[in-house]
């Protein structure tokens, strides 16, 4: 992960207001005292923590870590229409990503909303969970093991943390 630069909450919060974010997601971001924009390279966005839900059960019973939930997805798809919910169409999900990496000509999609993992999502392999872009990340995660070939396009990303990254020692 490269961290770009420090940034304020309320940029953060103002972007999951446009996106049509509920109050109670942008107030998650509270409760952490450091906010950034970093680029994640492709491990790190296949390590992402995934959203654990009713309505996706079906695509984390391998467990949360995005590589892991988008080979389930893709088992599933073989022999299911992929539909898990009102809100999780895996095949439109594809679909919309295939589409938006041939039309547009941006370097990423929209920033990613990440923040630290904690009460045991890190349990699945990772640092950080996906606040916002459960829907982007899945999509393109199947994008890429789907064709490997590909190169991996950077994933601007918000990052809300308890740590300092600018001033850490490993």
């Amino acid at each position: 992960m490269l961290v770009v630069k420090k940034v304020c909450r309320s940029i953060i919060q103002s972007c999951l207001a446009e996106q049509g974010n509920h109050k109670d997601n942008q107030e998650a971001l509270n409760k952490f005292k450091f906010y950034y924009l970093v680029k994640l390279g492709k491990n790190d966005f296949l390590n992402l923590c995934f959203l654990d839900n009713d309505e996706v059960k079906d695509i984390t019973k391998n467990g949360r870590r995005l590589e892991n939930v988008a080979k389930t997805s893709m088992k599933l798809l073989e022999n299911n229409d992929g539909i898990l919910s009102s809100n999780w169409d895996l095949k439109k999900t594809i679909k919309t990503t295939i589409y938006t990496l041939k039309v547009s000509n941006l370097p990423s999609f929209l920033p990613l909303i990440i923040r630290d993992a904690k009460n045991g999502e890190q349990n699945h392999g990772s640092n950080y969970y996906i606040q916002d872009g459960n829907h982007r990340c899945l999509g393109y995660a199947i994008f890429l093991l789907r064709n490997p070939d590909k190169g991996f396009i950077e994933q601007e990303s918000y990052l809300a943390t308890n740590y300092d990254l600018f001033n850490r020692i490993d």
